[in-house]
């Protein structure tokens, strides 16, 4: 695939499906950018999010638990990502900054000229890789056009 959007949509797909497949409710995100420009000033990026069957869960009564926002926490994975361009939850020993939390869930890796992200949050951690591996497995397939 030589679009950008269009690969993007294809792995969320196929995220959306792995999720189901697995039992996994959350969200999902993808995104590919220019790995010469990821994290610098007026660099754009659509990522793609799907929810898949929730967006959050809702508090456990009376046990003080606030409830979870998965699209917050994938959010946070792909921001972590930008960050250290490692996979989410894997940069043991260094300090997470405010709104960085963690977890692992995110896949990151150089794939050509591009970076690609695929990260998911709803499920147990496993899971979470799992989802996110459908995900790149698509976002593989990203091409650039050529226009030499």
């Amino acid at each position: 695939m030589n679009d950008i959007l269009s690969t993007q949509l294809g792995a969320i797909a196929a995220m959306f499906s792995k999720a189901r497949e697995i039992g996994s409710r959350g969200v999902a995100l993808a995104c590919i950018m220019p790995a010469k420009s990821a994290g610098q000033s007026g660099q754009q990026m659509n990522p793609s999010i799907i929810i898949v069957d929730r967006f959050q869960r809702e508090p456990y009564s009376d046990s003080g638990d606030n409830g979870t926002n998965y699209l917050a926490v994938v959010m946070s994975k792909f921001a972590e990502m930008m960050d250290t361009h490692q996979n989410s939850g894997t940069t043991m020993g260094l300090t997470p900054k405010k709104g960085e939390l963690n977890l692992i869930g995110g896949i990151v890796e150089k794939s050509g000229d591009s970076l690609i992200f695929a990260a998911f949050s709803g499920g147990a951690p496993n899971d979470d890789v799992a989802v996110a591996w459908a995900g790149i497995e698509e976002l593989r397939k990203f091409r650039p056009f050529d226009y030499s």
